[in-house]
């Protein structure tokens, strides 16, 4: 069970539901902070996940248990449960995957904002409503088919669809409309390695979409 003591009173203003959930993905923010100093290799996912649940590879065990508060904050919870909260902050541009394959989780300027408390964590989309409530068709046809483009891309390189790109730069896609590489280059969240690997087919996907 998720440890009382570990997560903090949720603000009135908040529906309880989201509150807990938002609580929930800081817990995880905050194993993460933690585990980046306690541990000098970088930290997997698979790691994260281990560490969330109360386990530990064999030498790292009593680091982990000194110097991670939130060690096996949600032991005792279904392994599905504890990747849904973090696959949601990879999803939502709060964490990202710094390489490729089976990468290092790191921070993104978001997901370091929301551990020091500057930043609200949303519901995520998958766990509520759409997050560009109210666009217009056009604009819901474009966001249909830069998850198609998501999607693929995500297949052809046997990676998960937020490392492709998170629904946090999906959201700017929508916002901004780029129809260059260089109004690209400049979303947040983009980065040189997304842009060069995927820049010209987002592009395209983008002028396929009528102003």
């Amino acid at each position: 069970m998720v440890k009382k003591s570990s997560l903090k009173t949720p603000p009135r203003q908040l529906p309880a539901a989201e509150a807990f959930h938002q609580a929930v993905l800081r817990v995880v923010l905050s194993l993460l902070a933690a585990a980046k100093k306690a541990f000098p290799q970088p930290l997997r996912r698979r790691l994260l996940l281990s560490l969330l649940r109360g386990f530990a590879p064999g030498r790292w065990l009593e680091p982990a248990r000194a110097g991670i508060p939130e060690f096996g904050v949600f032991s005792g919870l279904p392994i599905a449960w504890v990747e849904a909260r973090v696959d949601a902050l990879l999803a939502e541009g709060y964490l990202e995957l710094a390489g490729d394959g089976e990468a290092a989780l790191d921070f993104t300027a978001a997901g370091l904002r929301a551990l020091e408390g500057r930043e609200r964590l949303p519901v995520p989309a998958a766990m509520g409503a759409h997050p560009l409530s109210g666009i217009s068709g056009k604009e819901k046809e474009l966001d249909a088919r830069l998850r198609r483009l998501r999607a693929a891309l995500a297949k052809e390189e046997g990676r998960p669809a937020y490392g492709i790109f998170p629904n946090r730069l999906l959201e700017e896609l929508l916002r901004q409309k780029p129809d260059n590489l260089g109004d690209l280059a400049a979303l947040p969240g983009m980065g040189p390695a997304r842009l060069r690997k995927f820049g010209r087919r987002i592009l395209q996907a983008m002028k396929a979409h009528p102003a």
